[in-house]
């Protein structure tokens, strides 16, 4: 009977250390997952966790789309500024023909006023630029002494636009003194044309363009490309490349010719498609 209690003893002592080791391995085996999943053996990847491909061709596509989208907007804008400035100038016009009955480019041409000084320099006051008129000889020529060290100030802002082009009247053989004797409309008439064949250091020159001179300007230009021009009635417009389309010169000419009784074409003021 004794042998037989401490036998029984002995199977529950065994039985009670088994259990023990198979928790303990279990316990090891699960503790042993959770380390492998937070630091996984070298050249292993977790599921979560994914190499940086880098940027993919379309992406670096989209950013090449981006950064010509964004030259294009700030190109558009400077020529938004240039068209702004050439607004002010031909309204400068208009207030000095209220003030003197007579455009400023004819008054440039005797009287008091020397015919070797730009009107340029005549509607400085006009653009809120007095102290800078107060300082020219109107009397003498451009480059006399008085008058060329007056070159280099801030005035030639008014008159240069931002692609380094100079804004420029148009001479023609019957150049109107006042808005009278446009008989073709002030709003077909173009008076001033942004030109790259004048530089700024020429602002108070009484160089200008002859209508010869505009109608080789807009012929030079290549398809898509446009010049500002200023209308006698204030507005200002594009002027695009006549390539492409069926535009004879004597029909760019007569944008700058104030009585020649012809019409213009549209498609001058029309960019290509």
């Amino acid at each position: 009977m004794m042998r037989r209690w401490v036998l029984l003893m002995l199977v529950a002592v065994l039985a009670g250390c088994s259990g023990d080791s198979k928790t303990k391995s279990t316990a090891d085996s699960k503790g042993s997952e959770k380390l492998s999943a937070v630091n996984p053996p070298s050249g292993q990847q977790t599921d979560k966790v994914q190499a940086n491909p880098g940027p993919s061709p379309d992406k670096k596509s989209l950013e090449n789309e981006n950064s010509k989208d964004k030259i294009a907007t700030e190109q558009s804008a400077d020529r938004n500024k240039d068209m702004a400035k050439l607004r002010q100038v031909v309204l400068s016009m208009h207030n000095y023909i209220d003030a003197t009955r007579k455009f400023p480019m004819a008054a440039s041409v005797g009287g008091q006023v020397s015919k070797d000084l730009s009107w340029r320099v005549l509607v400085l006051p006009y653009l809120e630029l007095k102290d800078e008129y107060s300082k020219f000889d109107l009397g003498q020529a451009w480059d006399s002494s008085a008058n060329k060290p007056l070159i280099d100030t801030p005035a030639l802002d008014a008159f240069e636009l931002g692609n380094g082009n100079l804004i420029c009247a148009i001479k023609c053989d019957e150049q109107p003194q006042n808005l009278a004797q446009i008989s073709d409309g002030t709003s077909n008439t173009i008076a001033l044309l942004e030109t790259p064949d004048l530089k700024a250091n020429q602002w108070t020159s009484p160089e200008d363009l002859t209508v010869a001179d505009g109608v080789k300007l807009i012929r030079s230009l290549k398809k898509g490309e446009f010049v500002l021009a200023a209308f006698y009635d204030g507005s200002v417009r594009k002027l695009f490349s006549p390539e492409g389309k069926e535009i004879e010169d004597e029909e760019i000419a007569a944008l700058f010719n104030p009585r020649d009784g012809l019409p213009i074409n549209p498609n001058i003021l029309t960019g290509s498609k």
